[in-house]
């Protein structure tokens, strides 16, 4: 049975209990045990304390009244000085009344009223505590309490009734502030003792409440209880005074009502029928609890506070009057667990608060007035060590008392909820108060329970809404900023809290180890970033904020000094025996945020986060944070946007993240345990696409930059952070903490559009990228207190791609593939003990790049290019903040920057430089391969096309390494082993199978290509570039095709991109400090050739050493570029075919280039050239042509570029409209500024060539000869180049030209004699150009007004002081005709043929026998031994030999043009022969000289011949006799069976000096084919003959070895050679002869047609002739042989006829061919042109005339006995020719045009001409025209009818005309002729002439020129003509 004392029992609980136990112990403790008592009473239902039944109810024993009439107390210092406080109570009375019969007591007080006076001050008093002011009506008590037990109406067991008026407080700072100061406890107060003595009293207040809980439990009473206080405020007045004047804040604390409710529905209850549930929520003592009108006033002086404080509103209203609802509960039964002791649940309807900007300022201001209290002087530290004790007493206290309330409340439940809160902030405007902020929250509750071992907590809150009154949306309803208005299901927020008592029995099961446990749920919340709403809350938030001057508080800081030892041992945690209880772990759920961006006009973006989770698990020995996230979008409001999403997920989780910290891991003695770490990271991030359009993200970011001023307050805050945290850094820095990485990131996929509107996207997938790190120690010599611990950072990034692709139906279609899948490995070292150890650098980065591919098409180009111009270059539009606010951020993040690192600078003394940052990067290559574009667009873009590859870039090893010092310099090199560029083009034929562009020179792989290397110090910077051995193939048309790409690309993407050009202003660049740059380039190779098609195309090789120098500071500039050694030559393009054909076009010369300038000094300069000897001949002027018109080339017509015509072509248009420049009228405002004045600005450039020698060549036939031989020098200077120019100049000139037939340099410019000397010297013209102020011509001459007069002109004179000398002869303008013929043939066609570099002169030696030669000291010989003297040279051997090179090269020019023969001659000696006497080599000829043989003493003759050939002399040593075989195939030579050598066709042989005067024979060799046949020797011939035919035929035979009737004919014919000198005797012996060996007859084909001949007896072997071609007839014998010929098809038929050899004949002769069909027998005349020459007939077949028919027209000829038709399709031309009987009468002929009439006779032999023919018929009249040419052999005319008027295109577009009254269109294809069909020839010659030259004019005007342009050119004509008319 449970009995309960009830509320109040302890009242006198202590007293009466005592006493009745002592009483009763004494009587029964004898009988029996207190237990066994216990037992007895329960039993029989007695209590010893019940009531005497005999007294009634109502009666009462005891009645005791006391009445207090006035009390006062009051506070002072000491009895001299005023009080502080003054207490003072009026009519205290109390009544006390005790009832035995009802066991009953009543207990009754009043106090009527209370005042609190304060400080004296101004002879006033204040009031601080008052009941008085309120109610003066004495009736009223302030404050009544009643209390009974066992009330007469026994409504209950204990009633209570509390009742009180209102009480008014007011603030009083001097009061108030003395009071703190009195009660502040002594120094010397020992606060020790203090603190046991309240210890122990609390041990004693446990006890004795534990034992008076024991006897609250046993009995159960009912309260009544009804308490009703009424609302007290607190008044705190301006400056803590309260006088009329001030203004006030005013607190009311609002009227507290509680009641006890009825337990009738107690009664209800009934055993078995209610449910268990049901008993326990009922069985309670409740109470209503209400607190009503609880608000907060801010009243100005002028305010009526009192009146307002009755409203429910009013403008002095902070808080709004609150009201406050509180239920609670008591348990009837407390040792049911189930049940709660004490429930509590309360609830708020609203909560509303209204605060304006100038109100809260004013409030701050008020509260700012209040004089505060002195703070104590500290000192010396041990009072703030008792300060800190007394804290801790307190501490202690409170914490006592909370776990005694707790343990009392072991088992509570508590339950509150708010349904509105409401807080408006408010702007001041015109007296009222406008909304600018407003909070709303609906929906916040909260919920406790208590148990012995554990908590449970909960809080909801259901919607928040943060709005902007101010602004209006696009549905002109507020802006929300922070809105949950769609989250009507779930509550917005729901927040758990679990605590668990780590002595519970249930820890391990119920609450897995969790102490402490929180989860988070939030669902759903939108926030809205709206630009000018939020910049006008910021504003006003920031306005709000009062301006604080900041303190830095300066702290002494105490060093400490730690042994090595201690700081490991210090902090060594010992372990914890709870290892595995987690103190606290926090779930955190986020559902759904989004996140809206926007403007006033338009929406910017959404962001919708989705399912975010997180969690943090805390031990004693490490944190655990992880956190996932599961869907994240980022879309682009733009409705129009074609992507509308930025950002995107394609898995199924974004990202998971987890960080475990662990607590003192690397403490102690495990800091050097590599494997332990402080933290750890996991990260594993899945796909996330993003989609950049750049106009959209700087949209985001112009939206950003609007709150550039709220950056700036952060950065302040940040900058004092800083200045906090530096002092810490010390510390610190010497332990370094430890963080394991592993990160795993599926990497974005980064796609960018080509525009926001393009389908074209370029894809970036970056493949996966890993982080993993591991730490080791340093290897270090030197001992450290704590070892330098290094951390090891891999980073790989593997499947980087790079594709191009078309996005369509929200996906990517295809791919094309620009870089091919890489992977990449850096290796990051960092020393995390950088702050103190510095031998390894503070970060190491190390980098290897696998192979690199990248394919790139024309259009992958466009794309990048258009992506770059149009998404990159096109921004959102939105306006970027003001200048002002730029300036002024920039300027505080400097500031801010600068003071953080000062603060963290200040700490550290100055050290040694140590290195911050090495970087090393390797490059195993990279590899560009380029694509031409696809015509055939669009037909599978995911395939590349091989036929298409153009070019294969690479680069080969490629290293860079950069280091980065701690005072600011920087070294970095960069090193490329090997560039190659490759043409990779299928289609085009190339001269070898891999076609290089760029490489590494053969033999020098060893080598770096390139070396670059980079300084940056204090002082400034060095460059240093090395550029060696680089192989350059600059072939113009493939560099251009690859150039082309780009440019058509760029072009492509600008025309795109036109529209949305914006102009981007240049930054000025810094100033230098001093820069250094050093750039040498080492043996370049540049090949420049035309075509790689041909191994033997002509190049252009060029060779030489580059060096520049820069030196650049303030002070001074200096530049300095050297060119060594340039030499360009010509020779075929591959290496291979050069051997021998090499021509020097510039010999190895110098150039020399220095600039200077100091300080303000003008600029100089000075250019030197040594001397430049340049050789210049057709084939290097057509390979420079052919390489530069590869760069002008005509782009060929593709059917795409057949442009549709444009509308309104033909239309007739204003010339205004098309603004012509020759009309345009000068418009006289254009420029009236007047030109600013020039002023000299001191600049000079010296230039010196010292001399130029320059040499033209020019082919003759098949050679090429020197032909014009100029040398110049020049020296000049210029003054002021870039404002008033002032040059001076001379140039010296000497011009030679080379006379062949003599081999000498004769003077075209003759130099002058030197007066009273032998000497001349060079013609010297002078070049001035001066640019001078113009004077002012006459000033009133009125015409001038209306031109404007340049107020500067520039005058240029050329002169020469000397008179200009020409000479010229015949041979000299032969030289120049042949010059300009050659020239002008090698720039319009491609010229092939190599000229060798050769020697100027060469020595071939053709006698048979070795010689030995000694040169004159003018002759240097080449290509042998330094020193050498005298040469032997075997037979055929040749010896090379140049002018000695004199130190100056007018020297050798001099030598090259005077060639003395005192000085150029040799001496031979051939092999035991006598030395023949000196041979002069200055006259072309040949020379005979005598010989004696030392053996024999026999006389022989030399010859000495001495040839130009290609400009070099070529000096042939051989005997007098010389044979020239003129046959087709060679001839062996035999003296009596000896072979001597062979004669090859057309080729010169020279009989050897033992043997030509010994019989010699003949031996043809058959050729190849053996055709000839093999033949016999023929017959010797002596020497003899060879002397006494000269002039006259000697025939021999050779027999044929197959049959006795054929015999090869050889005539042999003698000449006598020409001698220039001959210094021997006449007699024949001596003479020197030629020998021609000629075939008998010569066949030439000159007709358009094949021919086969065979001669009679040959057994029919027939051999073709081509059209054009001859043939030598070997064995025709004169009068004996006869031909066989056959024309074949001529006009589809083949045409034969005999033809006999004869001797005699006429020039021309005609033989007949026939042509035999089955119908009949046709003939035809062929001329046949003969000419006999001492040992040879040549026959010519061919046509007097050749008919050519372009008319398109059947035509037909008549002559005399002639007619022949042409009919329109036969190609070739018709072979025409009159009778011969006619031939050489004045014959003409009749023209037949299909149906018409023979026209009138006409002349075919009228050479040159050209007229028209008329053929008139029945429908109309034809108009021929007929034009005469000569044939190239001049015995054939070319007769060719052409219609007379012809229609030329040159447009661009195909044009179709049709003749008038006609109806049939004739198109014209662009680029050709029609033939318009012989128009209507009714017209009079005056129209038809008209009518041509109209056409002509036209033709010359549409000469390549662009449709478009044909009117400009039109009415350019038509402006000359009348300017023709107007001068005229």
């Amino acid at each position: 049975d449970e009995n309960s004392g009830g509320w109040f029992s302890w009242i006198w609980g202590w007293s009466r209990e005592d006493k009745d136990e002592q009483k009763q112990e004494v009587k029964t403790s004898s009988l029996m045990t207190s237990e066994e008592k216990a037992k007895l009473y329960a039993a029989i239902g007695y209590s010893e304390t019940a009531v005497d039944p005999t007294l009634p109810k109502s009666y009462e024993a005891m009645k005791l009244s006391v009445n207090l009439k006035s009390m006062s107390a009051s506070i002072r210092e000491n009895n001299q000085t005023p009080e502080l406080l003054k207490f003072s109570l009026n009519e205290l009375s109390t009544i006390f009344t005790q009832r035995p019969g009802a066991q009953a007591i009543r207990f009754e007080t009043k106090i009527t009223s209370l005042e609190v006076t304060g400080m004296t001050q101004e002879n006033c008093t204040p009031c601080l505590l008052s009941s008085r002011t309120v109610y003066s009506d004495n009736s009223t008590s302030l404050l009544s309490i009643m209390f009974e037990t066992n009330p007469l109406d026994e409504g209950a067991d204990q009633r209570l009734r509390i009742e009180s008026q209102p009480l008014e407080i007011i603030y009083d700072a001097r009061t108030i502030n003395s009071l703190v100061d009195f009660f502040r406890p002594p120094n010397d107060v020992h606060l020790e003792q203090l603190t046991s003595a309240t210890l122990m009293k609390l041990e004693e207040f446990r006890e004795k409440t534990s034992t008076g809980l024991l006897y609250i439990i046993e009995t159960q009473k009912v309260l009544d209880l009804k308490i009703n206080l009424m609302a007290s405020y607190i008044i705190v007045p301006q400056k803590g005074f309260y006088d009329c004047t001030s203004s006030l804040l005013l607190l009311d604390l609002g009227s507290l009502k509680m009641k006890s409710k009825s337990r009738s529905d107690i009664s209800g209850l009934k055993v078995g029928q209610s449910s268990i549930e049901d008993i326990m929520s009922r069985a309670y003592d409740s109470f209503d609890i209400q607190l009503t009108s609880i608000q907060l006033l801010y009243s100005k002086h002028d305010e009526n506070w009192q009146e307002a404080r009755k409203l429910k509103y009013s403008s002095q209203h902070i808080l709004q009057p609150l009201d406050v609802k509180v239920e609670f509960g008591r348990a009837m039964v407390v040792t049911d667990a189930r049940m709660p002791k004490f429930k509590l649940s309360g609830q708020l309807p609203l909560l509303s608060v209204q605060i304006s900007d100038q109100k809260l300022k004013s409030i701050l201001e008020l509260i700012d007035s209040i004089p505060k209290a002195e703070s104590s002087p500290a000192t010396s530290s041990p009072p703030k060590i008792t300060e800190v004790r007394l804290l801790k007493i307190i501490s202690l206290i409170l914490i006592g008392k909370i776990s005694f309330y707790i343990y009392q409340m072991s088992r509570m439940q508590w339950r509150s909820s708010i349904y509105f809160v409401l807080i408006k902030l408010c702007r001041l405007t015109v007296n009222s108060e406008t909304p600018v902020l407003q909070l709303e929250v609906v929906g916040l509750g909260t919920e406790l329970k208590l148990r012995t071992f554990d908590m449970t907590a909960s809080a909801f809150l259901h919607e928040i809404c943060l709005l902007c009154p101010e602004y209006m949306d696009d549905n002109d309803k507020p802006v929300y900023l922070v809105t949950t208005l769609d989250n009507v299901e779930d509550d917005l927020l729901t927040l758990e809290y679990v605590k668990a008592d780590i002595n519970g029995p249930e820890l391990k099961t119920a609450y897995q180890n969790v102490l402490q446990k929180i989860k988070v749920n939030f669902s759903s919340l939108d926030v809205h970033l709206h630009t000018e709403t939020l910049l006008n809350a910021v504003n006003y938030l920031n306005s709000l904020l009062p301006k604080q001057e900041t303190k830095v508080v300066e702290e002494p800081v105490h060093e400490k000094t730690e042994d090595k030892k201690d700081v490991l041992k210090k902090l060594t945690s010992k372990k914890s025996k709870n290892e595995d209880v987690i103190d606290l772990n926090i779930w955190a759920d986020l559902s759904c945020l989004r996140v809206f961006i926007r403007e006033k006009k338009h929406r910017i973006a959404e962001i919708h986060i989705e399912g975010l989770d997180s969690q943090v698990i805390m031990r004693k020995t490490a944190t655990e944070i992880t956190a996932k996230l599961k869907n994240i979008v980022i879309v682009d409001s733009d409705e129009m946007a074609l992507y509308n999403k930025a950002l995107y997920i394609t898995g199924k989780e974004v990202f998971n993240f987890k960080i475990i910290s662990y607590v003192n891991a690397t403490d102690g003695i495990a800091y050097t345990n590599m494997d332990v770490v402080d933290n750890r990271v996991y990260l594993t991030v899945g796909c996330i696409q993003v989609v950049f359009v750049n106009k959209f993200f700087s949209s985001i970011l112009a939206f950003i930059n609007n709150f550039q001023a709220a950056k700036e307050a952060l950065t302040e805050a940040t900058v004092q952070a800083a200045e906090k945290a530096a002092t810490g850094v010390k510390e610190l820095a010497e332990r370094s903490s430890r963080l394991a990485l592993d990160i795993n990131i599926k990497a974005p996929v980064v796609i960018i559009p080509q525009s926001a509107i393009s389908a074209n996207v370029l894809v970036a997938d970056l493949g996966l990228i890993t982080v993993k790190n591991r730490f080791f120690i340093a290897k270090t010599n030197t001992r450290y207190n704590l070892p330098p611990v290094l951390d090891s950072m891999t980073v790989k990034l593997s499947e980087l791609k790079l594709y191009r692709s078309c996005y369509e139906q929200n996906s990517l279609q295809t791919e094309v593939e620009l870089l091919q899948p890489l992977n990449l490995e850096v290796a990051v070292e960092r020393n995390l003990a950088a702050a103190w150890y510095n031998e390894v650098p503070d970060i190491e980065i190390s980098g290897r790049l696998k192979p690199m591919n990248l394919i790139l098409s024309q259009e992958d180009i466009t794309t990048i290019l258009r992506t770059l111009n149009e998404n990159i270059g096109e921004s959102s539009g939105a306006s970027p903040p003001s200048q002002e606010l730029k300036d002024t951020t920039s300027r505080s993040d400097i500031r801010s920057v600068t003071l953080v690192t000062s603060a963290v600078v200040e700490l550290h003394s100055p050290v040694k430089i140590k290195t911050t940052l090495k970087l090393d990067f390797r490059f195993d290559s990279l590899t560009l391969v380029l694509y031409n574009s696809n015509s055939k667009q669009g037909t599978n873009l995911d395939q590349r096309d091989d036929l298409l590859k153009l070019a294969e870039f690479k680069l080969l090893l490629m290293s860079a390494a950069v280091k980065m010092l701690s005072d600011g310099s920087m070294n970095a090199s960069v090193k490329l082993a090997d560039c190659t560029l490759d043409d990779e083009r299928q289609a085009i034929h190339k001269a070898t199978p891999r076609s290089v562009m760029v490489e590494m020179k053969h033999g020098f792989e060893k080598k770096v290509m390139m070396d670059i290397s980079y300084k940056q110090g204090r002082d400034g910077t060095v460059l240093d570039v090395i550029v060696q051995e680089i192989y350059l193939c600059a072939s113009m048309e493939f560099l251009l095709t690859v150039a082309d790409i780009f440019l058509k690309a760029n072009a492509e993407s600008f025309c795109a991109s036109e529209n949305s050009h914006q102009i981007y202003k240049a930054t000025p660049l810094q100033p230098v400090s001093m820069m250094e740059m050093n750039i040498i380039v080492k043996n370049p190779e540049i090949v420049f050739v035309a075509e790689l098609t041909r191994s033997d195309a002509p190049a252009l090789v060029v060779t030489a050493q580059c060096e520049v120098f820069i030196k650049n500071s303030p002070e001074r500039y200096s530049m300095t570029a050297a060119v060594k050694e340039v030499q360009v030559k010509a020779c075929p393009f591959l290496p291979e075919k050069r051997k021998g054909n090499v021509t020097t076009v510039l010999q190895p010369c110098d150039f020399f280039f220095e600039m200077k300038r100091s300080g303000n000094n003008p600029q100089s300069a000075d250019l030197m050239i040594k001397s430049l000897t340049v050789k210049v001949s057709p084939i290097i002027i057509n390979t420079v042509i052919t390489i530069t018109s590869a760069l002008y080339r005509t782009a060929e017509t593709t059917e795409e570029e057949i442009s549709q015509t444009p509308p309104g072509l033909w239309n007739m248009k204003d010339l205004k409209d098309l603004k012509l420049w020759f009309l345009e009228e000068s418009n006289e405002s254009e420029d009236t500024s007047p030109i600013t004045e020039l002023v000299p600005t001191g600049q000079l450039l010296k230039m010196s060539i010292e001399s130029v020698v320059l040499t033209l060549e020019a082919g003759v036939g098949h050679r090429t000869v020197p032909m014009l031989l100029a040398k110049s020098s020049f020296l000049g200077e210029v003054k002021n180049w870039s404002t008033l120019i002032n040059l001076h100049s001379q140039l010296e000139l000497e011009v030679h030209y080379f006379n062949e037939m003599f081999g000498v340099w004769e003077p075209l410019l003759e130099p002058l004699e030197i007066e009273k000397t032998d000497l001349f010297k060079p013609w010297i013209l002078e070049i001035k150009m001066k640019k001078k102020a113009k004077k002012a011509l006459v000033e009133s001459d009125a015409e001038e007004e209306n031109y404007k007069i340049p107020e500067y002109k520039t005058v240029i004179s050329v002169s020469s002081k000397d008179q200009l000398n020409i000479t010229l002869s015949k041979c000299g303008l032969q030289m120049l005709s042949n010059l300009g013929t050659a020239f002008a043939e090698a720039a319009s066609q491609t010229s092939d043929i190599f000229k060798k570099d050769q020697a100027p002169f060469v020595l071939i030696n053709s006698l048979g026998l070795a010689i030995t030669v000694l040169p004159s000291d003018s002759f240097s010989v080449l290509d042998v031994e330094f020193g050498a003297k005298i040469f032997d040279l075997k037979d055929g051997g040749s010896l090379n030999m140049e002018y000695v090179r004199s130190k100056s090269e007018s020297e050798q020019f001099t030598a090259m043009t005077t060639l003395s023969s005192k000085r150029f001659y040799i001496q031979i000696c051939p092999h035991n022969h006598s030395t023949v006497e000196k041979i002069p080599l200055t006259k072309v000829g040949r020379c005979i000289y005598k010989v004696r043989h030392e053996e024999s003493g026999v006389e022989r003759s030399i010859v000495c011949q001495i040839d130009t050939v290609e400009g070099s002399k070529m000096i042939t040593i051989r005997s007098p006799i010389q044979i020239r075989n003129h046959f087709s195939i060679p001839f062996t030579i035999f003296d009596e069976g000896r072979c001597l050598g062979t004669a090859s066709p057309e080729n010169e042989f020279n009989i050897p000096l033992s043997s030509y005067r010994s019989v010699l024979s003949l031996l043809p060799i058959a050729d190849e084919n053996g055709v000839d046949g093999e033949y016999d020797m023929c017959e010797g011939i002596t020497f003899d003959e060879i002397m006494k035919n000269v002039d006259s035929l000697l025939q021999r035979k050779c027999q044929s070895v197959m049959s006795t009737n054929h015999s090869l004919i050889v005539n042999i014919v003698t000449v006598k050679d020409t001698l220039t000198s001959s210094l021997c005797s006449d007699d024949e012996w001596d003479f020197s002869y030629v020998v021609h060996l000629w075939p008998s007859v010569l066949l030439h084909n000159l007709l358009p047609y094949h021919i086969t001949y065979s001669v009679e007896g040959n057994g029919n072997k027939y051999h073709t002739l081509h059209d054009g071609c001859s043939a030598q007839i070997h064995n025709a014998v004169l009068d004996q042989t006869r031909l066989d010929l056959e024309l074949l098809n001529y006009l589809d038929q083949n045409w034969k006829s005999e033809y006999h050899i004869k001797s005699n004949l006429p020039d021309i002769s005609f033989t007949t061919f026939y042509c035999i069909t089955e119908l009949d027998k046709t003939e035809l005349d062929i001329a046949v042109h003969v000419t006999y020459t001492t040992g040879q007939m040549v026959i010519a077949i061919h046509s007097p005339y050749w008919m050519v028919n372009k008319t398109g027209r059947m035509l037909q000829y008549k002559a005399d006995g002639i007619h022949r038709k042409h009919p329109p399709d036969c190609k070739k031309p018709l072979l025409f020719s009159f009778q011969p009987k006619n031939f050489l009468q004045n014959n003409k002929v009749q023209l037949m045009v299909t149906d018409s009439e023979l026209s009138d006779q006409f002349s075919l032999d009228t050479v040159g001409s050209h007229g028209s023919v008329k053929c008139k018929s029945h429908k109309k009249d034809y108009q021929v025209g007929v034009t005469i040419n000569n044939s190239s052999f001049n015995i054939t005319r070319i007769v060719t009818f052409t219609p007379f008027f012809m229609i030329s295109n040159r447009s661009k577009y195909t044009l179709e005309v049709a003749e008038e009254g006609k109806e049939k269109w004739i198109p014209i294809v662009l680029q050709q002729f029609s033939t318009s069909q012989f128009s209507h020839c009714e017209l009079s010659s005056e129209h038809i002439r008209e009518r041509k030259y109209l056409g002509v004019m036209l033709d010359s005007i549409w000469n390549n020129v662009n449709a478009e342009s044909i009117l400009d050119k039109l009415a350019n004509v038509l402006a000359h003509i009348s300017v023709e008319f107007t001068s005229t």
